[in-house]
Parts: C-alpha cells; sequence; structure tokens
C-alpha cells in the first residue's frame, strides 16, 4: 500500500510553485536556488544584488564553463529501488547515474525517501509535466537572470555565435536503461522537427535557421548556424523541451519501431504522435524525474519515479524523493472541494482546479478538520488577465488593425480596469498597462529602474471612453453607415471576436 504524506498542503494560486513540491529549479533567494555543485565559468555568484548594481547582459560562454565535480559523499537511492536492486531487477545506484550527475539544493532541508502525493486535474493534461525539466539541456536560475547545466553539463561558441557545442552528460540514461546520446538530438531534430509529415514545427530555438546539426561524438553536438545566434543558451534553458515547447531531444531507440523512415511496415505518423507522449505512455522513456506508470483516460494517472534520473541532492540522494503521484481527473468544480474539503489531496497548485478567490473562504474555514493548509503564494506575475493581439492574423484588415499602436492604446483606454479590480479581484493587486512583473529584477536594480516601470505601468491605465473614440478616429475607424458600430476604413464590418474554453471556470470567464 503506498504511503502517504502526513502534512498535506494545497497550493492555491502559483504556477511556479509546482517544483516546489521537491525542489526549486529556478529562484533568487539563496534559501530556495536551485544550483549545480560547482557553478559553470560563465555564471556569476547568487549572492543577492547590492542596492544600486549596473544592470548588465548575461555573458555568452566564449569556452567551456568548468566541469561541476561530481559529490564525494556516496550517492544513495529511494528504498523501493533498493529493493529491485536486491531481487536482480535493476542496476545499482552507481551504473544508473551519469559520470557527472547534476547536484541540486533543496528549498529548505534534505527530504524523506518514500510516499505518494495525492492530486487531482481538470483534465489530466500537461501540468505535471511542465514541472519536470529533466529533458532541457540547460536550465535558468538566479530568477532568469543566469543560465546553468541541465542535462548537459557544459556548452561553448565561437566568436561570433554562428556554432554552438553542446555536451550531455556522459552515461546519462533514459528511464528505460538504454544511453542518452548525441543521436536522440539528431533524431528529434532531422527525424521528427524538421519532418513535414510529422506535427512537431521548428520554433524560435531552430532559429536563424535552417541550422545545421552534427555529431561530434556520442555525447557532443554541434549546432552550426547561417549567421550569429547569440541567444541559443537562453532557448536552450527555456521550456522542458519534450512535449512541452520545442522538442529538443527524443527516445530513438524506442521511436524508431513507429517512424516510416525506420521501419518499412508502417506507413503514416499517426501512431508515433501517440507513442510519443510520455504523460500517457508507460512504455515511452523519458528523462524526466517521474513517469506515467499507468493512464486511465478521463479517470486516473499515476506518475511513478524515474530510477534513471540524473539528479541528485546536496548530500548524494538521487532524486526525487517521492515515490509516486497519484493525480485523479476531476472537473466538476463542487466534487473538486468538496474533495479538497474531505482531505483527499496531499498537493495542488492554482492550475489544477476550478477554484477562484471567492473559494478562499470555505476552503480556509475547512482547513483544520480536512488536515490540509491553503498557502496564498505571489507568482511573481505581472498581470491577472490580459490580452494578446495576433500580429500574424492572415486577415490584412485584422492585422492592419492589431499592428496599428493607436488602436491598442484606445482598447487600453476602454477597459475599467478598476471596476474590474474590485469586482473581480476583490480591490486586490495594482493597476497596470502591461504585464511586466514588478517583482522582475529589470525593474528592480536602482532607482532608475523602478521609475522606468512605473512609467510603463500608468502609461494608458486611465479608463478614458472619449480618449479611445478620439484615437479610432485617427485611424479612421469610424461608423461609415450609421448603425451605431464602428466599420473599418473602406466600411467593411469589424467584429473582435474572442474565444475561451467552453469548460472554462465562471472566474476565468469574468
Amino acid at each position: 500500500m503506498a504511503q502517504r504524506m502526513n502534512r498535506r498542503q494545497f497550493l492555491l494560486t502559483s504556477a511556479v510553485a509546482a517544483a516546489g513540491v521537491v525542489l526549486a529549479s529556478c529562484a533568487k533567494k539563496p534559501e530556495v536556488a536551485v544550483q549545480p555543485t560547482a557553478a559553470p565559468a560563465t555564471v556569476p555568484p547568487t549572492a543577492a544584488p547590492t542596492p544600486t548594481p549596473q544592470p548588465t547582459n548575461t555573458p555568452i560562454p566564449t569556452k567551456p564553463p568548468a566541469t561541476p565535480v561530481p559529490t564525494a559523499v556516496p550517492a544513495k537511492e529511494a528504498p523501493m529501488l533498493q529493493e529491485l536492486v536486491k531481487a536482480g531487477k535493476l542496476p545499482p545506484l552507481q551504473d544508473r547515474l551519469p559520470k557527472n550527475p547534476l547536484t541540486l539544493k533543496p528549498i529548505h532541508q534534505i527530504g524523506k525517501y518514500g510516499g505518494t502525493i495525492r492530486m487531482f486535474h481538470m483534465n489530466l493534461g500537461n501540468a505535471p509535466q511542465e514541472m519536470m525539466y529533466g529533458p532541457s539541456p540547460l536550465r535558468w536560475i538566479d530568477d532568469g537572470l543566469n543560465i546553468a547545466p541541465g542535462m548537459c553539463d557544459t556548452w561553448e561558441t565561437n566568436a561570433d555565435n554562428s556554432e554552438w557545442i553542446v555536451h550531455i552528460r556522459e552515461g546519462l540514461k533514459w528511464s528505460d536503461g538504454q544511453p542518452c546520446t548525441a543521436d536522440d538530438v539528431i533524431f528529434a531534430y532531422q527525424d521528427l522537427v524538421m519532418n513535414p509529415d510529422f506535427p512537431d514545427a521548428a520554433t524560435e530555438f531552430y532559429t536563424p535557421g535552417p541550422v545545421t546539426m552534427l555529431k561530434v561524438d556520442d555525447y557532443t553536438v554541434k549546432l552550426k548556424y547561417p549567421k550569429p545566434a547569440p541567444l541559443t543558451a537562453k532557448r536552450l534553458a527555456m521550456w522542458v523541451k519534450d512535449g512541452i515547447g520545442p522538442r529538443w531531444i527524443a527516445p530513438k531507440h524506442y521511436l524508431m519501431q513507429f517512424h516510416p523512415t525506420y521501419n518499412s511496415a508502417v506507413k503514416e505518423y499517426q501512431t508515433l504522435t501517440q507513442e510519443i507522449l510520455w504523460r500517457q505512455n508507460p512504455k515511452r522513456p523519458h528523462l524526466a524525474a517521474w513517469g506515467c506508470e499507468s493512464y486511465e483516460p478521463g479517470k486516473r494517472r499515476v506518475w511513478v519515479r524515474n530510477p534513471y534520473y540524473y539528479c541528485v541532492d546536496t548530500e548524494g540522494n538521487q532524486l526525487p524523493y517521492i515515490d509516486r503521484l497519484d493525480e485523479a481527473c476531476i472537473e466538476d468544480k463542487e466534487v473538486q472541494m468538496l474533495t479538497i474539503l474531505q482531505g483527499g489531496v496531499d498537493y495542488l497548485a492554482h492550475v489544477h482546479h476550478r477554484g477562484g478567490l471567492a473559494d478562499i473562504a470555505p476552503l480556509k474555514a475547512g482547513e483544520k478538520d480536512g488536515k490540509y493548509r491553503v498557502i496564498l503564494l505571489d507568482s511573481g506575475g505581472g498581470s491577472g488577465h490580459y490580452y494578446f493581439w495576433n500580429w500574424d492574423c492572415p486577415d490584412d484588415q485584422y492585422r492592419w488593425l492589431y499592428r496599428n499602436p493607436k488602436f491598442k492604446i484606445a482598447f487600453n483606454h476602454l477597459r475599467d480596469r478598476e471596476r474590474i479590480t474590485k469586482t473581480l479581484y476583490y480591490g486586490l493587486g495594482e493597476l497596470t498597462t502591461g504585464t511586466m512583473s514588478p517583482k522582475a529584477i529589470e525593474f528592480n536594480y536602482n532607482d532608475e529602474a523602478r521609475e522606468w516601470y512605473k512609467k510603463e505601468r500608468d502609461c494608458y491605465i486611465q479608463y478614458d471612453p472619449e480618449k479611445a473614440k478620439r484615437l479610432l478616429d485617427e485611424i479612421g475607424v469610424v461608423d461609415k453607415n450609421g448603425d451605431g458600430w464602428r466599420e473599418f476604413p473602406d466600411g467593411t464590418k469589424l467584429e473582435l471576436r474572442v474565444d475561451f474554453n467552453a469548460t472554462a471556470t465562471k472566474t476565468w470567464l469574468d
């Protein structure tokens, strides 16, 4: 029987806090920062900045960062894995870890092995997968100011940043024990991303392109761009890199059997598109802390620890600490609330449920009986809700409209932010024009930076319908036919459509 955690937590607000179940992957404060055993030579110290330092860009590595020194503490493993080793069903830990494991610093203290975290999700989507950065070659640290090793331990670039060399941790293995090598990176790029018949798209990571990807040796890949690509290291640190965001790597040894290029009996890609989803395919090898152990669509998914996970804590304990994540599918909000109030979850981030600010009071009242805690966390976000205009809209007139600065300024002045804040957010937060966070380090370097933030925050914050009308008049968006509605300058109908998820919560819809 699975061991339950004694201390249940219900995290209501921050999606970023999802990583806090075990380890924090990226943070500014020293007590929660995740750092390698030895920082790369190009990564500055993580000490808090002085009151008024001058802002500087993160330097681009021009030589390989210093290879982190493996911990001298003997590695340890979870009891459930020890049993498998004793039974001869799993190799010893030293044969499962790479030559140079990634050492991560716990948030508060070294954890204890074992247990199952009970949680639920509205649709068994990819939210848990978002906090599993196993496939990411590099990773952000220090609130996104610096880059540190991930599944790759070193990287370098030439003088003009047109060539990059990335080194995978030697001895890294997939969750099935097979070697993870440069062949898996080349396969993901050539046979998936650049394959016009497969749905993976070549995103910003592969630009300016087309990029040429070469295998230097079993653990080294070279990326050659047609012109300088100085943002490559930053893009390598973004997203999960395997199913969420641009794909960086995929288990070639497993997926070849479903790929027409490698299996003549396969004529289409439909099976491959399903088999590649490690969040719902227990057989699909992965690099994350947990992988799918069982999956019942619309009912339940159970994640189980990866015995070959390449990360350890500062005392040499192989991560993660928790054995399993038991994730039920609960769509109905009332059932969700009842499950929480009855103590049916151990951990829940806000992206997993349909609750809103109005539900905080009953949830707080039920803490004692349900034996849980509601924790309100500051996500550090810059806005509670926002609109993004499609700059690449295929319709010429709407593309012109969405790109027109006066239209966007007019739209800002048509939003009654004070009323929205009082009605939906109980007066919490501050009014802002854009989505920039007041917590962002860029706006906290010094007094000048803070003044810039205030200027950007307040520039179009006023609710002023008359000003909005004047701006629309100036660009020719006026009522041409006298029906009371504004049209495009040529007199054609102008209609702004806002699409939303039919299953969205009332809070989201409001």
